[in-house]
């Protein structure tokens, strides 16, 4: 362990009649003046500082503000697409339901008109003549029956139909 060491105690002077302890009323003013300057200074620095807080905040709020509305805006501008869509489709959907079954009572009549020609054909004899009506019935039938199948398959809005 090393040696400890010894505190020697200070000498205090002794104050001769020469110095001042106190401060004069002038000095003291001084002073005073220095502190109010420092204080007017800091007042100044957070009044502005105070003012540009104020600022960006009116700025920042204003934006928000604007935002929002371009929120609100957008969810308007959705749901009007939505229901515009939505109304579309079910005009398409009613239209080729209605296509669809216009084509199936053409498929219907044909089909009966044939029946009737069928029978009414049989008492001819000329055969080629039978043949080349049926030829052309059944020709007819059939572009209705592509016409029907490509009308029910095409694709619609959302892959489906109802």
């Amino acid at each position: 362990m090393p040696p400890k060491k010894t505190v020697k105690a200070k000498k205090k002077k002794k104050k001769t009649a020469g110095e001042k302890t106190e401060l004069t009323v002038e000095d003291k003013y001084k002073r005073t003046m220095e502190e109010i300057e420092s204080l007017k200074v800091e007042l100044a620095t957070r009044t502005e500082h105070a003012r540009r807080s104020r600022d960006m905040s009116a700025r920042m709020e204003e934006r928000m503000c604007e935002a929002q509305e371009e929120v609100i805006q957008e969810k308007e501008d959705k749901r009007d697409i939505s229901t515009d869509l939505t109304r579309q489709y079910k005009m398409m959907q009613s239209e080729l339901g209605l296509k669809i079954h216009i084509l199936e009572q053409t498929v219907t009549t044909l089909r009966s008109q044939l029946g009737c020609f069928d029978h009414g054909v049989g008492c001819y004899q000329d055969i080629g003549l039978k043949s080349l009506l049926k030829s052309v019935m059944f020709s007819a039938l059939e572009q209705v029956a592509h016409l029907l199948f490509s009308i029910t398959s095409a694709p619609c809005i959302h892959g489906k139909m109802h």
